[in-house]
């Protein structure tokens, strides 16, 4: 008797702003059932949704204003006829209050992290990114927890119809949604899985799914003290990083996936001791500014020596971001 081929499951992440590669968008056109999730949902974008897959809307007549992967996905949508389709999200007002209710919490305590290193010491900074991360593990379970038992719901019902294939659009974001999806259809002896990544998480982020990962594993499992200060020192990237042309705009671009691995890169290649001397250097100078001039020295001397052709947009705005602390030449 014949093996029975194993049904494909693939696993799609991709961020709120980054859109879709053809590979991706190739992934979930082949797909007989596919799951969507969207961080949250409006009426209005409900609607655009039934209006283009009902075909009665056009790919190149979807508002402009949309995220670039909201887009991505109605195209995709538009294309894919009669094949069964899903969707998960939290509704737009849910998304706002959790919003408000954490993640500026999180915000302003990684604020007071890194005016401890400015300010303070280290042992004070650690305890304030402990506090910091907390409020940001709360934002990011909250908003997953909205959307989990949906998608084990949807799931259930599809493996009840002996699926050809399935196709998850999971948002990075919230990684625990494609972690416990992983899980699940790794241990499947019917599922083939396939995970298709191609936009690097902010590492507020992957800190978040490395901790979750390991919890599972070792419930008693915590960052160390130099996870923490990493945590701090990628704020205070942020914060001294941010590109002249867009402050009037007030466009930040703090979590744009293009500068995130060059970011990243930069936070993950300093040591312990790295962050010790950066820390040290700055600690007989009196003025904020003064200090964050010092600390730019130390970020120029951890930016990457090899030169992809991907990071060299991110570095000049990184670099461009430094010049505005830094005295321009007559």
């Amino acid at each position: 008797m014949p093996k029975k081929q194993l049904t494909p499951v693939r696993i799609i992440e991709t961020t709120r702003d980054s859109g879709l590669t053809t590979v991706q968008r190739n992934m979930i056109d082949s797909s007989e059932h596919t799951v969507i999730q969207y961080p949250f949902m409006t009426y209005e974008m409900q609607q655009v949704i039934e209006h283009v897959k009902a075909r009665a809307l056009k790919p190149e007549h979807i508002p402009s204003e949309m995220p670039a992967t909201h887009k991505a996905l109605l195209q995709c949508i538009y294309k894919k006829k009669k094949k069964p389709l899903y969707f998960s999200a939290i509704t737009h007002s849910s998304y706002t209050e959790h919003l408000a209710e954490c993640y500026e919490t999180a915000h302003d305590q990684f604020i007071e992290a890194e005016d401890a290193f400015y300010f303070g010491t280290l042992d004070e900074s650690i305890e304030r990114a402990k506090s910091a991360f907390s409020s940001f593990i709360t934002f990011k379970q909250g908003l997953e927890q909205r959307v989990s038992q949906d998608i084990q719901d949807l799931t259930r019902k599809i493996l009840e119809l002996d699926p050809r294939s399935i196709c998850y659009v999971t948002l990075g974001e919230t990684p625990q949604i494609a972690d416990s999806l992983n899980r699940h259809f790794n241990e499947s002896p019917s599922h083939k899985l396939f995970v298709q990544k191609v936009f690097e998480l902010d590492y507020k982020t992957k800190m978040y799914r490395k901790l979750t990962m390991h919890k599972f594993s070792n419930p008693h499992f915590d960052l160390s003290n130099t996870d923490y200060l990493r945590l701090v020192i990628h704020e205070i990237l942020l914060n001294i990083s941010i590109n002249e042309h867009d402050i009037e705009s007030e466009n930040y671009r703090l979590e744009q996936p293009w500068l995130n691995a060059l970011r990243n890169r930069i936070v993950s290649s300093f040591s312990t001791q790295d962050i010790i001397d950066m820390h040290n250097s700055s600690i007989s100078i009196e003025h904020g500014w003064d200090k964050t001039l010092e600390f730019i020295s130390h970020f120029k001397q951890h930016m990457p020596k090899t030169r992809k052709p991907a990071s060299v947009n991110a570095e000049r705005y990184i670099q461009s971001g430094f010049n505005i602390y830094t005295p321009k030449n007559n």
